[in-house]
């Protein structure tokens, strides 16, 4: 009767010492991963994920124009939409995000897929 006590416990200490290795496990191969998203984006981007800025100021376009071709300022434009202050619902929601949107339009990003970006 002593050792049927005694299996329980020794079972249940031998699941969790193999759950343990699998955690373990788990983590020591997620960790490159995770050190070179610190690399990457913390350290050589200085933080930045993307060199696309998600809101461009009206002089800031007008700015751009003057230093593109019409064909280029039309595809930048195709990327961003016009938000002017009272715009709703979108201005609302990105007034938070984007202090300037409070006071003059901005050209905000338009969302795009994983296979648009490339």
């Amino acid at each position: 009767m002593i050792r049927l006590k005694i299996y329980p416990t020794l079972l249940e200490n031998i699941l969790f010492a193999a759950i343990m290795v699998i955690v373990v496990a788990a983590a020591d191969l997620s960790l490159p991963d995770l050190l070179s998203q610190i690399i990457n984006v913390g350290i050589q981007q200085r933080g930045i994920q993307s060199a696309v800025p998600n809101a461009l100021s009206v002089i800031t376009m007008q700015d751009l124009q003057a230093l593109q071709t019409q064909e280029e300022h039309a595809r930048l434009l195709s990327f961003y939409e016009l938000i002017e202050p009272g715009t709703p619902p979108l201005a609302e929601e990105k007034a938070s995000e984007i202090s300037s949107l409070e006071k003059e339009a901005v050209y905000l990003l338009k969302p795009t897929d994983e296979t648009q970006k490339k």
